[in-house]
């Protein structure tokens, strides 16, 4: 616990320091939200695990499906910021107006023009960013399918976390798939 509690920690600080970071990659981005989030879904998997005395290897893929499962969580968390509705009860914009660089961000940025790129730049810059800004800023999602491109990264690791969960062939895996889908599913 004191271990996810210091990782928690260096993933928060990283968060902070990137704000407003138009240079940030995916590879950074997830590295981040692995140790911000998927820390301690991670240790909610592992610790019954130990606790229980279960086998390295087991202790390693529970692990693993809950790190998964935390990226999953802030990636669709970070998604719905820009493509949720009033049902999924975040408020749409608010990493944007905080300057939050997020994966819809950072895939944006990798596909605009220059022109484009430049303005988004600017944008995250800016100490302040306005409700017009957010409205084009989203024309930009739309026009380069970001929604369904960022939703691929949370996809990949459903699908890894599935095939660890298919090992164990009980109620509780099969659960643990069915909230897998869920999650991602709450995009809607």
């Amino acid at each position: 616990l004191a271990e996810v509690s210091g990782k928690i920690s260096e993933g928060e600080f990283l968060q902070m320091s990137n704000e407003k970071n138009t240079l940030l990659t995916i590879n950074e981005y997830l590295q981040i939200i692995s140790l911000k989030t998927a820390e301690l879904f991670g240790a909610a998997m592992k610790i019954p695990a130990i606790l229980t005395k279960k086998n390295n290897k087991m202790i390693k893929q529970l692990n693993l499906v809950g790190l998964n499962f935390g990226m999953i969580f802030q990636i669709i968390d970070d998604h719905l910021d820009y493509f949720g509705t009033a049902k999924t009860g975040k408020i749409q914009g608010q990493d944007f107006m905080e300057g939050k660089i997020t994966l819809p961000i950072i895939i944006l940025l990798n596909k605009t023009n220059p022109s484009e790129k430049k303005w988004l730049t600017d944008v995250f810059k800016n100490k302040k960013r306005y409700k017009s800004d957010f409205l084009k800023t989203k024309v930009l999602l739309e026009n380069y399918d970001i929604e369904n491109l960022s939703l691929k990264y949370a996809d990949n690791l459903k699908i890894k976390s599935k095939k660890i969960l298919k090992i164990f062939k009980n109620q509780s895996s099969l659960l643990l798939e069915e909230l897998l889908d869920k999650s991602i599913s709450r995009k809607n």
